[in-house]
């Protein structure tokens, strides 16, 4: 098994876990041998996925391609903005912009738009000219969607950013390239990726069984003791 696939169950693990000690509850021990049960399962998918290959069809409906708009500037003959649009097939998943934001001929305005739907999921800003606020990241808040951001390194730049729906369904996965800039894995990366996210499906659903139980148990009980309460005025 490569390390893509330990990283993707173990993301999806450390999630969970999380969100268990932000409830301050944790499975009991009775659920041990579902989970258990449950990561073998995953295992398992997770090892048919060994030989997988994506069908051309499958390649040419999540092929990668590129829209670019560029504007002159009278003022100077030089690049004044460029827009480039990048689709995953039909889906228009990044937006980056450059811009010579005071037209002196030297480009130091450049935005990152990551999305999902028709809505911004991450904005990555870096303004050249603006010491104070040279550099920053926006996460637009879009409903059920969550994006991590990881960096190898100490040089300011993220390497990869993930994009997940909060019922951990794979969205997308963007890496660095030469020039600094995220751009989105290929077609067969991705088609890879999303199955072996959907093969975790069996821990992924039974650690969040595990996680809600109590949370539901104590809801009941708090929402019991109200009803008792309320009855004695």
């Amino acid at each position: 098994m490569n390390n893509i696939h330990f990283r993707l169950i173990s993301m999806l693990a450390l999630g969970m876990a999380l969100s268990a000690c932000a409830t301050k509850e944790l499975p009991k021990a009775d659920d041990h041998q579902t989970l258990d049960k449950a990561y073998e399962q995953t295992l398992e998918r997770v090892r048919d996925l060994q030989n997988y290959k994506p069908s051309p069809e499958e390649l040419a409906a999540c092929a990668i391609r590129v829209k670019k708009e560029e504007y002159i500037s009278e003022k100077t003959g030089k690049l004044k903005m460029a827009l480039y649009k990048t689709y995953r097939g039909k889906q228009n998943i990044k937006d980056y912009m450059i811009k010579d934001s005071d037209e002196d001929g030297q480009l130091d305005y450049f935005m990152e738009i990551f999305r999902f739907g028709d809505n911004g999921s991450v904005i990555l800003l870096r303004n050249t000219k603006d010491p104070v606020r040279g550099y920053s990241i926006s996460l637009t808040g879009v409903p059920h969607i969550s994006a991590m951001l990881s960096s190898k390194n100490s040089d300011g730049k993220y390497d990869e950013l993930l994009i997940m729906s909060d019922d951990y369904r794979f969205i997308d996965l963007f890496r660095r390239d030469a020039e600094g800039l995220l751009q989105p894995i290929s077609a067969e990366e991705y088609l890879k990726t999303k199955r072996e996210v959907e093969a975790a499906s069996p821990i992924a659903n039974a650690m969040m069984d595990a996680i809600k139980a109590p949370i539901k148990a104590q809801n009941a009980t708090t929402n019991k003791s109200d009803k008792t309460d309320s009855g004695k005025h």
